[in-house]
């Protein structure tokens, strides 16, 4: 019996999860990371319909709320982010985090590939001004709202 393996490259080990020194380990719960460079949002674009939403994980009894986010964006973007603050949570209850990336990452562009490893549900990374978007192109049209306020939060995740 021989066996059949793909020939694209396999997805690398998950990222160690970095969580500011200073926040709390909150307890299992569906995440996603709230990342901004400067005055713009990263998104992933769905495949399918072309709508944006951020990385987001499911819950994993495993995990923390915190290494669930960074999971998620490790899997879906192939970025190291570092989790910050709880910012809130959305209508189902899922906890959205401000996750630092450095910007020299993604420098002057605007749009970036998704990792080769990544879920083909995701077509590329933008990286865009979320206040250019209307409702209807956001995935879960409930949150878009609540990502818009996320965004704008203070960020109190830095130590004084």
């Amino acid at each position: 019996m021989s066996l059949l393996f793909g020939c694209g490259e396999p997805a690398p080990a998950d990222a160690y999860c970095r969580v500011a020194s200073h926040q709390t380990s909150l307890p299992p719960a569906a995440a996603a990371c709230v990342i901004d460079i400067g005055t713009k949002l990263v998104t992933l674009k769905l495949s399918e319909s072309g709508q944006f939403t951020l990385p987001i994980g499911e819950k994993d009894p495993s995990l923390s709320a915190q290494c669930t986010a960074h999971k998620a964006t490790w899997q879906q973007t192939g970025f190291n982010v570092e989790i910050g603050a709880l910012l809130g949570e959305d209508v189902s209850g899922r906890e959205y985090f401000h996750c630092h990336l450095d910007p020299l990452v993604v420098g002057d562009l605007d749009t970036l590939p998704t990792p080769s490893w990544a879920n083909p549900l995701f077509e590329k990374i933008d990286i865009l001004d979320p206040y250019t978007l209307e409702p209807a192109q956001w995935h879960e049209q409930d949150n878009f709202i609540h990502v818009l306020d996320f965004f704008t939060a203070p960020d109190v995740s830095l130590p004084k």
